[in-house]
């Protein structure tokens, strides 16, 4: 019973019935229309990441959902306190905001105009002939690609078994090693390290040269601002 997870799904309410999806199946193409609330037994669950930009409520690593959670069984799910309730509560479901809009509109109008060119996810299928950087439409699309041609890219790499891979040489907080796809970097001769000077490419230079920026803290607590703290409790 392993990589379970129960859909919540429901035909014009978010709270009718109960499925469950097992093993690999991709529920994430059913979001939203079909899929109300997500309760999974297991963290991590790389659909969440969906869900949330869908605004489905998701609740991940939930130990014995499976087994309290009924085919049938009409519950409550509550994201922002992590609980499952029996029945369907209507005190929660009447804050559950009816339109988009009426979260967007705790955004800046600048922020409204940015969002659709970040968030939207198009590439969900890495399998699909449209999984390609021709049909990357947002920042985000073109994060799940990278993401997936560089876990195939990097296959061996973590303990050198395999894979051309060259460790970056910088003060940096972790361990940074750089696959290069089609050049982008040039090592002395037998080297397996690179240096920011030897990176010649392009997003991969502005990326290290904003990690070395000696403005960027690299270690304590992150500052905390007051107000970015209130905006955040104000959209949660």
């Amino acid at each position: 019973m392993n990589n379970i997870v129960c859909l919540i799904s429901g035909r014009g309410s978010n709270l009718e019935a109960i499925l469950r999806a097992a093993r690999d199946e991709r529920w994430e193409s059913a979001l939203p229309a079909r899929i109300a609330a997500v309760v999974s037994n297991r963290a991590g669950v790389p659909g969440l990441a969906i869900a949330r930009e869908f605004g489905v409520p998701a609740l991940m690593g939930v130990e014995g959902a499976l087994k309290a959670l009924e085919d049938g069984t009409l519950v409550t799910v509550d994201a922002t306190t992590g609980r499952v309730y029996a029945g369907r509560v209507t005190e929660l479901e009447a804050l559950e905001p009816a339109d988009p809009a009426v979260v967007a509109g705790r955004r800046s109008p600048l922020l409204d105009r940015v969002l659709p060119l970040v968030l939207p996810l198009h590439l969900t299928d890495p399998g699909a002939p449209t999984f390609s950087p021709e049909h990357c439409r947002t920042v985000h699309d073109l994060v799940r690609f990278i993401h997936e041609k560089a876990l195939l890219e990097t296959v061996g790499v973590g303990d050198g078994s395999g894979g051309t891979w060259y460790r970056v040489s910088a003060r940096l907080p972790f361990d940074l090693r750089l696959v290069p796809l089609e050049g982008g970097v040039t090592p002395e001769p037998g080297s397996r390290s690179v240096t920011r000077e030897q990176v010649t490419s392009l997003p991969a230079a502005a990326v290290l040269d904003g990690l070395l920026d000696p403005a960027v803290q690299r270690s304590g607590p992150a500052p905390i601002d007051a107000t970015g703290f209130v905006s955040v409790l104000s959209q949660s």
